[in-house]
């Protein structure tokens, strides 16, 4: 049952409370009584834009104003903040379609003074510095946000310091990020109220209390460290109460923790849930967890506390929590993992693991012909004149504004939870799936994409975006269906365009290059990590001959991942430097000789380009047919075994085929790229260069001026030749 959560002191002060106008029907806690933007300019959102004319940026950045939207979607602000001034009702259920989303950087009202937030999903992400919050209210005054979704945040989804009156009600807290995955901090902030909010899949902070606190029916789900205390030298005071904590996949037992003396915790009709059954049946919280264990309520409060039980919390959170009015996927799943009761759900380490932000639907904006922000068919019921600007009459009294009876009857879970025209369906499905390949696609990399052709879509996306926003009554199915044939040859294009030559390597870091086949005429197709490596490896030349490519048996995967050390990874022999040489070509040079990779078994002193082209994964790895040509008529293939099995030659073959010996994989290193030093010098109008080594092969900067030495000297044909050396 509900009830009216008031002391004897709040109904001394009965009179005063009802004096007080709240920020709309429903609104409870600290925060209750902001105004917003009451009777200020009604500015109209009318682009996704992170900036300028129309944008949200700009509608918010000033004080003193009433936003609406005309548009929804997703309002990306990567690589920028968006700052919120003092004297603004953000109305975000007056978004069309599947409302609004700000996506990539941080919502910032700190300092800011009396603001009402209805609606709205802040989701950071991987963009957002990772000291920093999705959103940010240090300071903030007379501040309520109801029904918002908060996710993603690297350091902290929410920080709020020094702040004060404020409340959180109905909204989500979620899937806070690394480095830290946690809900929110607090310190110092006083007269803080949080009710009806869920919190999920964050790793601790949910929230930190260091700070006066009411905190009533609400529910925890999934986590490490459940609401955390202030456990510090200052004083904190907080009433928990009647919540829900619910372990998930990732949970444990610790719903209260991190308290000390300092904290003064009044705890009453706590759950905990710990047995991930899958049925709500939790047993009450009896224990303070070192805190100081107050009987009765820290705090006297003439506001509105609508306080339920914990249970009757749980079926209301489920039904109402976050921008509900149409849910997006990222909710849908969270209450999905709530709503198995411990079966689901996980700590992310990023936005990546779900498939990034995703699309949301715009929709028709209705008809508002005096632009006032109110339709002109609910003016119309509610007896008003909709060719008459009369936003800021009172003439439906109540205390509040015409615009603002208008806003919160929009303030409701919508029954159809998708308000997309129908005509345009197919065309919204062809952009959600062209979001979500460029919003997931990896740039300038073997099975990426080329920078410029994301680019291209990009431009089309827009278009398309555009297009929707612009969408009417009048707009013919035909020009529907034209624009969805320019998105789709645009998604072709793309795919066409993907990169299968080895792309995205570093020029500073050395590689191994190795095959899991067997020899020459193995017809094994698929890798196993029991195999031994056979990697690429350079034979100095000989008594006049050119260096020598040939393979050298290392350590198989299991090995290795066993932690085993693959000695001949590490030999400058195995080691070799990648260099772009265009059009897919690579240039490859070992780090022993300095000599070039060729489709010889010899190596060359001259730049030599290869053509190595993606064939499949081989144990996990993107392998490699090693081309002369982009035809690939010449490929290389690993040889027959030596007598001794330690190595062998390398073979080629005239065409691609599914064979492990004929796929190398590219694997970096922790070395560097450092090319043998050596004096160079013409002779005969040959370059010659000279190098010096002791008998056990370690190269030596100068020629030494005694002992014994080898002097290895290499003519730009590729031939060398080894003398050794007595110094007087």
């Amino acid at each position: 049952m509900k009830y009216l959560y008031t002391l004897c002191f709040a109904c001394v002060l009965s009179g005063t409370v009802q004096a007080q106008q709240l920020a709309f029907p429903g609104a409870e806690g600290y925060g209750a009584y902001a105004s917003g933007g009451r009777g200020c300019q009604v500015v109209h959102v009318t682009n996704l834009n992170a900036s300028g004319p129309g944008s949200l940026a700009e509608a918010v950045g000033q004080s003193n104003r009433f936003v609406v939207f005309d548009v929804g979607g997703v309002i990306d602000i990567t690589g920028t903040n968006l700052t919120i001034a003092s004297n603004i009702t953000i109305a975000g259920q007056t978004a069309p379609g599947e409302g609004i989303t700000i996506y990539g950087g941080r919502v910032i009202a700190s300092k800011s003074k009396n603001i009402i937030m209805r609606y709205i999903r802040m989701r950071g992400g991987k963009s957002v510095n990772q000291s920093k919050c999705t959103l940010t209210l240090d300071e903030c005054q007379n501040f309520i946000m109801d029904h918002c979704s908060v996710s993603w945040g690297p350091w902290d989804n929410v920080h709020i310091k020094d702040a004060n009156n404020i409340t959180w009600q109905y909204c989500i807290n979620s899937e806070g990020i690394e480095p830290q995955r946690f809900g929110s901090i607090t310190d110092g902030t006083r007269n803080w109220t949080i009710h009806h909010c869920l919190w999920a899949d964050n790793k601790s902070r949910n929230p930190k209390m260091k700070c006066y606190l009411q905190y009533y029916n609400n529910v925890v789900y999934n986590f490490a460290m459940g609401i955390i205390g202030g456990h510090s030298a200052a004083d904190n005071y907080q009433d928990v109460v009647n919540n829900y904590f619910i372990a998930g996949p990732n949970g444990s037992a610790k719903y209260f923790d991190d308290w000390t003396a300092t904290d003064h915790l009044y705890s009453s009709g706590n759950y905990f849930d710990g047995n991930c059954d899958g049925v709500l049946n939790g047993t009450l919280i009896t224990d303070h967890h070192n805190a100081t264990a107050m009987s009765r309520p820290n705090f006297n409060t003439t506001h509105p506390m609508n306080v339920e039980t914990a249970a009757e919390a749980y079926q209301n959170i489920v039904d109402q929590v976050g921008a509900s009015r149409v849910r997006d996927p990222h909710d849908l799943r969270i209450i999905e993992q709530l709503t198995s009761l411990g079966k689901k759900g996980s700590f992310i380490a990023n936005e990546d693991e779900l498939g990034g932000i995703g699309f949301l639907a715009n929709g028709l904006r209705p008809t508002d012909s005096d632009n006032d922000g109110m339709a002109d068919e609910w003016e119309t019921a509610n007896g008003l004149n909709p060719t008459v600007n009369d936003a800021n009459g009172t003439t439906l009294g109540g205390g509040y504004t015409n615009i603002e009876h208008y806003v919160n009857s929009l303030a409701q879970k919508s029954d159809e939870q998708s308000t997309i025209d129908p005509r345009a369906r197919s065309l919204e499905a062809t952009l959600s799936s062209a979001l979500n390949l460029v919003n997931g696609a990896q740039v300038d990399v073997t099975l990426g994409f080329p920078s410029q052709s994301i680019d291209q879509l990009k431009v089309l996306i827009a278009d398309a975006q555009k297009f929707l926003q612009n969408l009417t009554e009048q707009t013919s199915q035909k020009e529907i269906d034209a624009q969805e044939t320019i998105l789709n040859n645009g998604v072709k294009a793309l795919n066409n365009a993907r990169i299968y030559t080895l792309e995205g390597f570093s020029t500073e870091k050395a590689y191994n290059i190795y095959s899991y086949g067997t020899h020459s005429g193995a017809k094994d197709a698929d890798a196993k990590p029991s195999i031994q490596r056979r990697y690429l490896y350079a034979l100095e030349g000989q008594n006049g001959k050119a260096g020598q490519l040939v393979y050298r048996i290392g350590l198989s995967d299991n090995d290795i991942n066993a932690g085993k050390k693959d000695a001949i990874a590490a030999m400058p022999a195995a080691l070799w430097g990648l260099e772009a040489a265009g059009n897919g070509y690579v240039k490859v040079r070992n780090l022993l000789t300095g000599n070039y990779m060729q489709m010889e078994t010899s190596l060359s002193a001259n730049p030599i380009a290869i053509h190595p082209t993606y064939a499949k994964q081989d144990n996990g790895k993107m392998a490699f047919y090693m081309d002369a040509t982009e035809e690939g008529k010449r490929l290389f293939n690993v040889g027959a075994p030596d007598a001794d099995g330690k190595g062998g030659p390398v073979d080629f073959f005239a065409m691609h085929a599914d064979r492990t010996r004929l796929r190398w994989v590219f694997e970096q290193t922790e070395a560097d790229v450092v090319y043998p030093t050596a004096i160079q010098f013409l002779s005969d109008g040959v370059l010659r260069s000279v190098r010096f080594f002791t008998l056990q092969g370690v190269e030596m900067e100068n020629r030494p001026s005694a002992g014994i030495y080898l002097e290895c000297t290499t003519k730009s044909d590729g031939t060398t030749q080894v003398r050794k050396i007595m110094a007087q």
